[in-house]
C-alpha cells in the first residue's frame, strides 16, 4: 500500500512501480482484482444480501459485471469492474476515485504481466506481442 499526490491513478501507480524498481525491488504485479459476493459488500459497505440482489437485477439498475470465475458457491468479480459499476449507479460506498483506482491497476498489472511474458519470449516474437499491446 502507498499514497502519493499525482494527476491521476495511472500516473500515480506507474511512477510508484517506476520508484520501486529503481530502489531494486521487482514488481510484477500491483493488485488482485478479483473479489467475492463477500469482499464486495465490505468494500461498499453493504450487506451481501443487497449484492445478491444487484447480482441478480432484482434491485439497482441492472447490468451488474459478470463474474470473471463462475464458481458454483462463490463467483469471482473483477473489482475495477464492480467499482465503476458502483460509481455509475451511485451504490455503496465506491466513488469514482475508487473505480478510477480499480481500472488503472487492473490494466497496469496486465502490463507487468505482459513485461514479464516478453522477457520469456524469442527475441523474434518479441515484436509480434508488443504490437498487439500498442
Amino acid at each position: 500500500m502507498f499514497s502519493r499526490e499525482a494527476e491521476d491513478a495511472i500516473q500515480a501507480v506507474t511512477t510508484a512501480i517506476r520508484d520501486a524498481e529503481a530502489a531494486g525491488i521487482r514488481v510484477t504485479g500491483v493488485i488482485a482484482d478479483q473479489v467475492s459476493v463477500r469482499e464486495i459488500a465490505e468494500r461498499a459497505r453493504v450487506t451481501e444480501a443487497a449484492v445478491r440482489y444487484w447480482i441478480s437485477s432484482r434491485r439497482g439498475p441492472g447490468a451488474f459485471p459478470e463474474p470473471v470465475v463462475r464458481r458454483e458457491r462463490a463467483s469471482l468479480f473483477s473489482w475495477a469492474e464492480v467499482a465503476a459499476w458502483l460509481a455509475w449507479s451511485k451504490l455503496g460506498e465506491a466513488d469514482i476515485t475508487a473505480a478510477e483506482l480499480a481500472q488503472a491497476c487492473k490494466i497496469i498489472d496486465a502490463a507487468l504481466t505482459v513485461r514479464s511474458g516478453l522477457r520469456e519470449l524469442p527475441r523474434h516474437s518479441r515484436p509480434l506481442v508488443r504490437e498487439l499491446v500498442a
